[in-house]
């Protein structure tokens, strides 16, 4: 009974300093004291095209990338999540690979998704975009379309607080 209480005030203390402290509108995400790419986005996808994409494009899934080089997307139907690394170029700018499994009963691998492409963060807008290369692979990992271009803009999930 001792540990179950100490593990809950573990649990709670540090929420209730942050009540405390008067967190309210003008709270900030991890990214903001960081100005780069890493938190979570919404995904704007353009294909078939090198023209800018923009958050008109109804092709939309979800990305976040974490400070230790993770790349996590989701989609809202088959293939499954992507899982996946980015690397730092440059000045605002990285690289992200990242793999989505297809399936065609549940359970059986029927190929994967391979989609990469170099990024720019832009400061001014607090976006991401870029072209992609996205290619398909059967369940043994042989390309069978070899690729389709396009473009991206992610546009920050941002933290909201209640009033």
């Amino acid at each position: 009974m001792k540990m179950e209480k100490r593990l809950l005030m573990r649990t709670l203390l540090p929420l209730a300093m942050l009540l405390l402290a008067g967190i309210g509108p003008d709270v900030r995400s991890a990214a903001a004291a960081s100005p780069e790419w890493v938190g979570s986005w919404f995904v704007y996808i353009c294909p078939n095209t090198t023209a800018p994409c923009t958050t008109n494009s109804p092709v939309i899934n979800l990305a976040s990338f974490t400070k230790d080089g993770i790349t996590i997307n989701a989609d809202f139907v088959n293939p499954s999540p992507g899982i996946g690394s980015w690397v730092k170029t440059g000045h605002n700018k990285f690289v992200s690979t990242f793999f989505a499994l297809t399936s065609l009963a549940p359970g059986v691998l029927s190929g994967m998704i391979k989609i990469r492409g170099p990024l720019t963060y832009d400061d001014a807008s607090d976006t991401v975009s870029g072209p992609f290369r996205l290619e398909f692979r059967n369940a043994t990992g042989r390309v069978v379309l070899n690729f389709i271009d396009g473009t991206v803009l992610l546009t920050r999930i941002a933290v909201e607080p209640l009033p």
